[in-house]
């Protein structure tokens, strides 16, 4: 059952070619019926958000603060790719009543994740290649379990110490991770050739999470990027 004092709230940032998706995805919530909070900032950041140059995806950071500030505390942040297909209210539920919802696929939190982020939580490569990555497309958060409020302080405390920085694709990456990501900066992550780069909030939060137990969730059935 949902918390009955939950504030729901949809976040979306979007900048440049990401502009049209985001209309889709804003589209695509008036035809499911979302009738709850959207937060959604269009060519622009939220409050206090550096740039995706400067620290990237450091603005899912300051779009959730900016909505526990407005009274929010059930919270789905979907990137702008993303198309609602039906009505979000058990996947709330889950959020609200499991405290967070975090999806993984089949990706290594050991291929993603920089050696300076790895070892600031006390993970091996070793280790980190039995771990899931999660998904950032899809991060749902309720702020009413004392687990999800410690989340975002460390992932925050986290972004402060610079553990976000880093190339997103290593030398390493195999050729047909990199035909995926055109355009993606390329450079030196770390010596290890399991190491295909960093993915920034994913892999620092996928460090957060596996220390905290935070389970993951299969992505079927929960998102559609098409």
């Amino acid at each position: 059952m949902s918390t009955p004092s939950a504030s729901r709230c949809i976040l979306s940032v979007a900048t440049d070619r990401y502009v049209g998706l985001q209309k889709r995805l804003l589209q695509s919530l008036a035809t499911a019926d979302w009738r709850d909070a959207i937060l959604s900032w269009t060519d622009a950041l939220p409050p206090g958000s550096p740039t995706h140059a400067e620290v990237p995806y450091a603005f899912k950071l300051f779009a959730i603060r900016e909505a526990l500030r407005r009274g929010h505390t059930s919270l789905l942040w979907l990137d702008s790719p993303c198309r609602v297909a039906q009505s979000l209210d058990s996947i709330f539920e889950r959020i609200e009543s499991e405290g967070h919802l975090f999806v993984g696929g089949d990706d290594r939190l050991g291929n993603w994740a920089n050696d300076e982020c790895l070892a600031a939580f006390g993970f091996s490569r070793n280790e980190a290649m039995g771990l899931k990555l999660m998904n950032g497309t899809f991060i749902g958060l309720d702020f009413s379990h004392e687990r999800t409020r410690t989340w975002i302080e460390e992932i925050e405390r986290s972004y402060a110490r610079g553990l976000f920085q880093g190339f997103y694709l290593s030398e390493h990456a195999p050729t047909a991770v990199r035909a995926a990501k055109p355009g993606k900066p390329v450079g030196f992550v770390s010596a290890d050739p399991r190491c295909w780069g960093h993915r920034h909030d994913e892999a620092v939060g996928s460090c957060i999470a596996h220390r905290q137990g935070m389970a993951f969730t299969a992505p079927d059935g929960f998102f559609d990027l098409g």
